[in-house]
């Protein structure tokens, strides 16, 4: 056999092998799909479903799909109908943006655990990351509302694109309120706009002494009365000419008494802005009136620009009047505080405090009485870019000067913080949240701990 034949030989094998080998995996692919994937054993970092009813952070892949998930515990056709209480407090959060969870304080000494999700809303299929608790129609009673946001449509200027969306409002009420999951009431649609819906508050902004739902989107404020006229929901816009678009981000905002004169204030965290934006309503003359606080130039020299990404309207030097304390992406804690100047006529939101350099991007912001003693203390969650650069830091306002008191290095990146006295102990809890719900608390020896972690958790949370 000369060169020629061998080497076309060589060929006709190796082409032989490649086709057998292809049959082969088909075969095999096949027979998977008939009968099934075989069950994989844990991972690594996996625990078996003990069946406690509590779903366990390493119990649950936010990546997978329901029907996917490794235990039991963590789907949330096993959970019991939505039940508020209306004397203590829950904590809510949207997952994933399309589903709705309820956690609660719950101890179980047997299980060693305090806190589990009690509830799970049907599939909303549409983002709804703007979830809160609260009475939205001034009924006396708590109700869970979500924003869900849905894109319907792309518009075209020259050789740019940009979605289009529209919203709607789900209401979830107590027990059989609910079945299975589904709303109470969804309203209608709410118009379209180019951006989705990142956030709402359930306060009096206007201060009418009724309760209105507050939500912005990347550029808008919209405003909404919920009412309850006995036979079902109406919906009626409110100030809808009274904000402007803006060209700046807004990446947050918050709802509170930020001069102290007994009325309600609409604080909104602007990207690129360095100071907070005020407005607050004009009863006698029926219009909003805007105030842009002390403008600051902290300007991190790692990332050259400044970002005030998080707001909120506390009592952090316990005087007891409010500040605005806020957070960002110029790795600082600052601080408004509202003076009065009789004698120059001058009134303003002057800056009182800007911390050092933290360790990563500031932010989630908020305070609360976290070590029992009376006071309040500011809770500030560092996120960074690496693992081991994020923290809990704990300012505590101590002879005129704001001090870290406590720190708490952390594995996750947490940007959403809520600070609330969950289980009635005189000591608030510290909730965070991005991909899963965290609980940090001072133990009785005055250490500070992560006490819970739930993966089940996504993209925003309220305590209420």
């Amino acid at each position: 056999m000369n060169k020629s034949s061998k080497f076309k030989l060589l060929i006709f094998l190796v082409i032989s092998i490649v086709i057998l080998i292809y049959f082969s995996l088909s075969i095999i692919q096949a027979q998977v799909k008939i009968e099934g994937k075989p069950d994989k054993p844990p991972g690594k970092n996996k625990h078996p479903c003990n069946n406690n009813g509590n779903c366990e952070g390493e119990e649950y892949n936010w990546r997978e799909s329901q029907d996917s998930q490794p235990c039991d515990d963590c789907l949330p056709q096993n959970y019991g109908n939505l039940i508020i209480n209306q004397d203590t407090l829950q904590i809510v959060t949207a997952f994933n943006g399309n589903q709705i969870y309820q956690y609660k304080y719950d101890p179980d000494p047997i299980n060693n655990y305090n806190y589990r999700v009690s509830w799970a809303s049907s599939v909303t299929s549409a983002n709804g990351c703007a979830t809160v608790i609260g009475d939205v129609d001034n009924d006396g009673q708590k109700e869970i509302i979500t924003a869900v946001s849905y894109m319907v449509g792309e518009r075209k200027r020259g050789r740019n694109k940009s979605n289009t969306y529209n919203h709607k409002i789900y209401i979830f009420e107590d027990e059989d309120g609910c079945p299975d999951g589904l709303p109470t009431w969804t309203s209608r649609e709410l118009g379209e706009l180019k951006d989705w819906i990142r956030q709402a508050v359930i306060e009096d902004v206007d201060n009418d002494r009724q309760k209105e739902i507050v939500m912005i989107t990347w550029h808008d404020i919209i405003v909404y009365q919920i009412n309850w006229d006995g036979l079902g929901y109406n919906l009626e816009p409110e100030y809808q000419d009274a904000f402007p678009k803006y060209d700046d981000t807004i990446f947050s905002l918050d709802v509170g008494d930020a001069d102290n004169d007994s009325k309600n204030e609409l604080v909104l965290a602007m990207f690129n802005i360095g100071a907070p934006i005020i407005w607050k309503y004009d009863d006698q003359n029926k219009k909003w009136i805007e105030t842009i606080a002390e403008p600051i130039n902290v300007l991190n020299p790692d990332i050259s620009f400044l970002g005030i990404d998080v707001v909120k309207v506390r009592d952090v030097d316990n005087d007891p009047l409010n500040e605005i304390i806020a957070g960002g992406n110029n790795n600082t804690l600052m601080i408004w505080k509202w003076e009065n100047d009789e004698s120059k006529g001058k009134h303003a939101y002057k800056s009182k405090f800007i911390s050092d350099f933290l360790e990563g991007f500031t932010q989630g912001v908020d305070a609360g009485d976290v070590d029992g003693d009376g006071q309040n203390e500011v809770v500030v969650a560092t996120s960074g870019t690496t693992e081991g650069t994020n923290y809990l830091h704990i300012f505590k306002y101590i002879d005129g000067a704001y001090e870290i008191v406590n720190s708490l290095e952390r594995n996750d990146m947490e940007f959403w913080v809520k600070v609330k006295d969950i289980d009635n102990d005189g000591k608030a809890e510290i909730v965070s949240s991005t991909q899963g719900i965290t609980i940090y608390e001072y133990d009785d020896s005055g250490e500070l701990k992560k006490t819970y972690n739930c993966a089940f958790a996504g993209i925003n949370i309220d305590v209420n």
